[in-house]
């Protein structure tokens, strides 16, 4: 049995018990647009999205002292794992330590239609989940130095915050550079700077935030938005007036 976390919900708590699981640890595919060249046996494919959705379905029941306290427990259910809260961060005890972004499936349970002498509720109940797990608590790397390395060492390349905190005033802003030895990303900040300012790059949405305000007006047009890589990667920054954290969940298919 797997308890079920959704939005920061114990669905176990509500009386949910999964006595089965799939799709939980599947290798989700890429989208891929397959095209038939005259002449050749294989076809060629290619990459449109590097992942798919994947599918969930949970072997699921629950159990009430009466039929009150079923309708209970099932409406309450229903509620917790509504599909209009959209998708939202899930985690399982099959994995341990990683979290996902699901969306619920519609409750397949009428309540209206349970007999009134039943007390237990037997379902199948399919899910969709995003095609990557990722570390459930955040990574944190200090860069040391003007140059340091920064390593991923899961399955896939993450999205990291990267956060400047100014320890001097920087009046032509500030940059760095992360290689992943075959790509080089620089993001650049040419507004003033001044000291305790806080400087969040967000990669994952391509936002830079200046304490607390979203501030795309002072990052050059040109800047990239540096993920981490597999591997080793290697981070420089210009000047040691500011602190470069990196901040990151690996991810693992």
């Amino acid at each position: 049995m797997s308890n079920i976390v959704f939005d920061s919900t114990d669905l176990s708590a509500l009386g949910l018990v999964t006595r089965g699981v799939s799709g939980v640890h599947d290798l989700v595919p890429s989208v891929t647009d397959r095209v038939w060249v005259p002449g050749k046996l294989q076809p060629d494919d290619a990459v449109i999205r590097d992942s798919d959705l994947g599918q969930m379905e949970f072997d699921c029941a629950v159990i009430g002292t009466d039929h009150a306290d079923l309708i209970t427990n099932l409406s309450a259910l229903k509620a917790a794992a509504n599909p209009r809260k959209g998708w939202k961060f899930f985690t399982i005890t099959d994995l341990s330590g990683l979290r996902t972004l699901a969306l619920p499936g519609r409750f397949p349970v009428n309540l209206d239609k349970i007999p009134y002498v039943m007390h237990v509720a037997e379902f199948n109940w399919g899910w969709e989940r995003v095609g990557y797990w990722e570390d459930a608590s955040e990574q944190s790397k200090v860069i040391s130095g003007l140059s340091d390395t920064v390593s991923n060492d899961g399955d896939l390349v993450t999205y990291p915050i990267w956060q400047c905190e100014l320890t001097g005033d920087m009046p032509d802003g500030l940059s760095f550079q992360v290689t992943d030895g075959t790509n080089i990303y620089e993001y650049v900040y040419d507004g003033e700077l001044v000291i305790g300012n806080v400087l969040l790059v967000k990669t994952d949405l391509a936002t830079p935030v200046l304490d607390g305000s979203t501030d795309f007006a002072n990052t050059d047009s040109e800047s990239d938005y540096p993920p981490l890589a597999v591997g080793t990667n290697t981070v420089t920054r210009t000047s040691t007036d500011y602190t470069l954290t990196c901040r990151y969940r690996r991810r693992f298919e």
